[in-house]
């Protein structure tokens, strides 16, 4: 995607000042959560820049210890609003990548490009990994500023997925996204009327269309959520956009929305 890398080295000066994620780690609820990813249901939660990481490995290299931690605030919501449904035997976890920005004082660390294509890698390899040893479970997929843009990546490159995981991937909840573009089929409801700072390519998403409960017929699966004032995901100036876009952390309404779109496209486990 040269036109998309292009406007990523462009706007890298825009993103060294500023930070994407909140610093506040998210505490996971437990309510019905499996313990093993192979059970019903595994959502795998990208977390945005600068939020806080998880701790040691989980079931795979690829993803953090088991209990949701390094989801986010955001995503880690959605999780937990899911975990909360009785009906829906829920594995949480986090997918591990630097989610950083830029190295700062720290010559080892990654910046945003080098930050979001390590996540794209590591998001198709869990992916592989899920369906292979876990085929009959469904995956979900929830990412918040650069985690949206990384699952954006795989979304609109796919090939280095299995068929099987493509084939179990079942809905995708995206917050923030500064690939964000106006006008698409996913667009939630109420986004503002820009585009992201490093907008993609018209129709990125258009093969992922699945069987909904609240449709008659297969609908796209991806939801995008981007509020208006968005620095990142609307390009918009000021202090008050960077507010708008640290604020979904704790706008539950729409990841309780994002919660019930997931669930659209699952059905009871019993």
């Amino acid at each position: 995607m040269p036109v998309l890398r292009r406007r990523l080295l462009a706007g890298a000066a825009a993103i060294v000042a500023l930070t994407l994620g909140s610093i506040h780690a998210t505490t996971p609820a437990h309510a019905i959560e499996n313990k093993t990813r192979c059970g019903f249901l595994t959502i795998i939660a990208v977390r945005g820049s600068n939020e806080p990481a998880g701790i040691g490995s989980g079931a795979s290299s690829y993803i953090y210890g088991y209990g949701g931690y390094g989801s986010g605030d955001t995503a880690g919501g959605v999780a937990r609003f899911m975990k909360s449904d009785a009906n829906i035997p829920v594995y949480n976890e986090a997918l591990k990548y630097p989610a950083s920005i830029l190295p700062w004082d720290n010559a080892d660390a990654k910046n945003y490009l080098s930050s979001e294509q390590e996540g794209t890698r590591n998001l198709k390899s869990e992916m592989n990994g899920l369906a292979s040893r876990c085929p009959d479970t469904i995956t979900q997929l929830v990412g918040y500023s650069q985690g949206a843009h990384v699952i954006g990546n795989v979304l609109q490159a796919p090939s280095g997925l299995s068929a099987a995981a493509k084939a179990n991937l079942r809905g995708v909840a995206l917050f923030a996204d500064p690939t964000y573009r106006a006008g698409e089929p996913w667009d939630a409801t109420g986004n503002g009327g820009g585009n992201g700072r490093f907008v993609r390519d018209k129709g990125a998403f258009n093969a992922w269309t699945g069987w909904s409960t609240t449709s008659a017929s297969k609908v796209n699966m991806v939801r995008s959520y981007c509020l208006s004032n968005d620095y990142f995901c609307q390009s918009a100036p000021g202090e008050s956009a960077q507010t708008v876009h640290g604020s979904y952390g704790k706008n539950s309404d729409l990841q309780f929305k994002a919660y019930l779109w997931l669930k659209s496209f699952v059905t009871s486990a019993g």
